[in-house]
């Protein structure tokens, strides 16, 4: 995957419902393996990927577990990261990889 940042969020199991601290992966910003949470901006002025200049993206997010560490079962491992003027307003469940097929993978402009 290159150069990228983290994110630490929760996620939800599919299955059993519990929710658990996850990491994943994406490149917007400047990508150095910065750690992200909720609500934090991105940095720019290294390596970037992306624009500061986008009022709303959403970035494509790899978590870096691919079962749920209370049950055990393969959960969603693809997520949309939705940023707003440089803030990580939140993390979904991947609706389509069409999108990204313009930008090598990393994001969207909304």
């Amino acid at each position: 995957m290159g150069m990228y940042n983290i994110l630490k969020t929760e996620v939800q199991c599919a299955y059993c419902k519990n929710f658990f601290e996850g990491n994943i992966q994406f490149k917007f910003g400047d990508t150095w393996l910065y750690e992200y949470s909720i609500g934090d901006a991105i940095k720019w002025g290294g390596l970037d990927v992306g624009s500061s200049s986008y009022d709303k993206v959403k970035v494509y997010g790899l978590l870096e577990e691919d079962k749920c560490l209370i049950c055990g079962l393969e959960i969603e491992y693809e997520y949309d990261i939705i940023v707003e003027k440089n803030i990580i307003k939140c993390v979904i469940p991947i609706s389509s990889m069409d999108e990204y097929n313009s930008t090598d993978g990393n994001y969207h402009v909304l």
